[in-house]
């Protein structure tokens, strides 16, 4: 048993190699998705714990008597307690870029709320025991935006008048409640002094000449035995406590959770499919070497029985054979994700604004490792059953099952097309053999198509990301802080960077619907919805949900839900579900005339949207806005703080992958060319004999499979345009997204499949060298 298993690795020992090279390619991806999927998840969800984030957390400001209030909401049935974390909420400049959103100013007290501090490489953590006066601990995340350095400046606006704290960046914080990219609200980490010398500062200053609020983060608890879901625990609070008078935002630990994880949840999502694909591949190779070599050692298989080897051991030594080589290179993938794990914590840590654990689950991935091989094991079992069928006479007398040459079967005949015409006769006779190639380039092409769309849809600079989480598309928002601001000249500035193709008002202020805390999106135009089913609400007592928002207070088109914005309150008809991802789903939408019936409008509360012919403008237009206005205007882009980040982590595993079906390609053709050449050496010495030279029967050999691939490219094609939509729908669904659409043009359509064909062609014709050392000798020992 061990001189044949010694001599069928010999013999396969280039399709050894290449199931290796396969197989160690899939457990470096697998272990790379389970590690980020597990550590993260797991990582996040302790340090949410650790630091005291409740069941739902509301940020609050301008609290007449905040102690009252606390008291109030504790001793609500189903809370179990309340946790105040006092904030100072304020706009920011970093290197001279304004932030388009406020940021929140915390004490470092590690007593009581103990933020990891990182290490200036970001690389570990410091044993930080305070923070001095002047010094600011920020978000990894802000680093992809503002290239923020140790030593840079963040500026904090705190009246009209001029006045401003200004911090010298020391360091960088975990902060597990708002240090993604996704949520665009920073925290920064500040001294206890520095923090009571704002509110001071505040204090001294009316309220209409502030810039900065103070404020707090209410850690609610619910109480163990409680059976309310987020949304009815959140209900019965505003019910009997004045607490929405208060709140800017509030979000469940799950929204947070998910925020926190929505780019590990992507990156994680489709290195998991790719894995799978990857693994079908490897099957299919598999088997096609599994069928050529009992083709190839049908009459030695024969012999060895007429000695007394069983089927079974015959078909035991082509078990190991390739088991072994799945097993080394599972062993040799997960050893060398170590390195892949700490490259993927470090390049991922400026969007995630966490350093995730780099340790390998090795229970999980061992577990995996186990099924996986069990899966190969079932599949090397059924593709050996051919073996039991080996009749020892019929073997030493030649008659391999269902071998037979093509000389045999057709005519050669000269004409024009000689070359195309002979690879389809080969694809015919032989037709099998070819199948699984076809099946390989479904699969790539159907994934590569996928991983295209979503890459295309993300945009160079995250467009279709920031879309999708917009209530409406814009370039350029603009919101007037007083009546001293001429929007006239304003507009004028805009137009003349580039022109304005659209324009139109939103406000986007905190109500409570049914009794839940929501964000509402009035806009001056409903037309401007991204409107899934249903009509928008032109009428003044309509509003639109996002799925999100019905399916969390049970309702649907059609049905009345009550809107309260602090002691006004209408009854409104759910006229359409539309899609808007931010606060992962948790805001619905109205018109202007709509939320006149809950509010005055004619305040500060509107933000003029613009469509730019030009969208390339729009940073140069917001940095030359926040300088010429400095405390009259709040200019911000449609992007995130940390969009770059995940953009850029995005498009690496786009090429990632690419990179991958390409070495999965060169593999494949590798291994099934070489089987195919074996087979066929009698069939290349009789065309050379009639007059065939190498360079004919290398590009007919190139042919047969751009043939066998282009049918599949097809269909794969066909598969990705019916099902790719739906499939990365499906990922994106829990991050408030429902419907995805890909714009995936004709010409990508067609040039994703040209180039897969393309390599398979050119990949066929280079391992093709083979027949160049085919001659006439060959049909002599045959």
């Amino acid at each position: 048993m061990l001189t044949l298993l010694k001599a069928g690795i010999k013999r396969q020992k280039g399709t050894i190699v290449g199931l290796f090279i396969l197989i160690f390619t899939v457990s470096v991806a697998f272990v790379m998705a389970l590690t980020v999927y597990i550590n993260s998840s797991n990582y996040v969800s302790q340090e949410m714990s650790r630091l005291g984030y409740g069941n739902i957390t509301a940020w609050v400001s301008n609290v007449d008597n905040l102690n009252q209030l606390t008291k109030k909401i504790a001793s609500t049935p189903d809370v179990k307690k309340v946790k105040s974390q006092t904030v100072i909420f304020a706009g920011y400049t970093i290197n001279g870029e304004n932030s388009d959103n406020e940021g929140q100013l915390i004490a470092y007290e590690p007593e009581q709320y103990a933020y990891k501090i990182l290490d200036n490489g970001l690389n570990g953590y410091d044993n930080l025991k305070e923070i001095k006066d002047g010094q600011i601990y920020i978000s990894p995340a802000l680093q992809s935006k503002y290239n923020v350095k140790i030593g840079d400046k963040v500026h904090f606006k705190l009246s009209r008048n001029g006045t401003q704290k200004i911090f010298t960046v020391e360091g960088y914080f975990e902060d597990p409640f708002m240090g993604s990219s996704m949520i665009d609200m920073k925290s920064f980490l500040i001294s206890k002094a520095d923090l009571s010398d704002v509110r001071d500062t505040l204090s001294q200053t009316s309220n209409i000449n502030n810039l900065a609020r103070d404020g707090s983060m209410l850690h609610i608890f619910q109480s163990n035995g409680s059976k309310l879901s987020t949304s009815e625990f959140n209900k019965s609070i505003n019910k009997v406590t004045s607490l929405a008078q208060y709140t800017e935002f509030v979000y469940s630990d799950s929204s947070i959770y998910g925020y926190m994880l929505i780019l590990q949840n992507i990156f994680t999502g489709f290195l998991v499919a790719f894995v799978v694909i990857l693994i079908l591949v490897s099957m299919i190779v598999m088997g096609h070497s599994i069928s050529n070599a009992i083709e190839q050692e049908y009459k030695d298989m024969g012999i060895l029985k007429t000695i007394g080897c069983t089927s079974r051991d015959l078909r035991f030594v082509q078990f190991l054979q390739y088991v072994s080589s799945i097993e080394v290179g599972m062993i040799t993938g997960f050893a060398c994700s170590i390195y892949v794990i700490d490259v993927a914590a470090r390049t991922t840590i400026t969007s995630t604004g966490m350093l995730m654990p780099k340790t390998l689950p090795y229970g999980w991935c061992i577990a995996a490792f186990v099924i996986i091989l069990c899966v190969f094991a079932l599949f090397i079992y059924i593709k050996t059953v051919k073996i039991a069928q080996i009749s020892p006479l019929s073997a030493i007398n030649g008659d391999i099952q269902k071998q037979t040459s093509y000389i045999k079967r057709n005519n050669i005949t000269v004409s024009k097309g000689l070359l195309f015409q002979l690879a389809i006769r080969q694809i015919l006779s032989g037709g099998k053999r070819y199948l699984g190639t076809g099946i390989v380039a479904i699969l790539l092409v159907f994934f590569v198509s996928l991983v295209g769309r979503m890459n295309i849809w993300l945009g160079p600079n995250g467009e279709g990301l920031m879309n999708a989480f917009s209530v409406a598309d814009y370039d350029l928002g603009v919101k007037p802080l007083n009546d001293d601001v001429n929007m006239k000249e304003v507009e004028n500035i805009i137009s003349s960077y580039s022109k304005m193709k659209k324009t139109y008002e939103i406000a986007e202020q905190r109500v409570t619907a049914n009794g839940v805390n929501y964000t509402v999106n009035a806009v001056n135009e409903p037309s401007r919805f991204h409107i899934l089913s249903g009509h928008s609400s032109y009428a003044d007592n309509e509003i639109v949900v996002t799925e999100f928002v019905a399916d969390d207070l049970g309702i649907r088109i059609g049905d009345k839900v009550n809107v309260m914005h602090g002691t006004k309150s209408n009854t409104y008809t759910v006229a359409g579900i539309y899609q808007c991802a931010n606060q992962m789903g948790g805001n619905i939408g109205m018109s202007r005339e709509g939320y006149a019936k809950i509010r005055d409008v004619n305040s500060h509360i509107w933000c003029n949207h613009y469509i730019l012919t030009d969208s390339s403008k729009k940073d140069a237009i917001m940095n030359y806005l926040q300088k010429k206005y400095p405390v009259d205007l709040t200019v911000h882009t449609n992007s995130w703080s940390g969009l770059e980040g995940i953009v850029n982590t995005m498009h690496f595993l786009t090429v990632f992958m690419y990179v991958i079906v390409v070495i999965f390609i060169l593999v494949v053709i590798a291994l099934t060319s070489s089987k195919m050449l074996f087979s066929e050496q009698r069939d290349m010495a009789v065309f050379k004999s009639i007059g065939f030279t190498s360079l004919n029967l290398r590009i007919a050999f190139a042919i047969r499979f751009g043939i066998i691939v282009a049918i599949g490219t097809i269909i794969g094609t066909a598969l990705s345009c019916i099902l790719a939509d739906p499939i990365i729908t499906l990922l994106l669904k829990s991050f408030g997204i429902n419907k995805f659409e890909s714009t995936l043009g004709f010409g990508r359509v067609i040039l994703i499949p040209f180039i897969i064909t393309l390599l398979f062609v050119a990949f066929a014709y280079i391992f093709s060298s083979r027949i160049k050392r085919v001659d006439l000798t060959t049909l002599i020992n045959q």
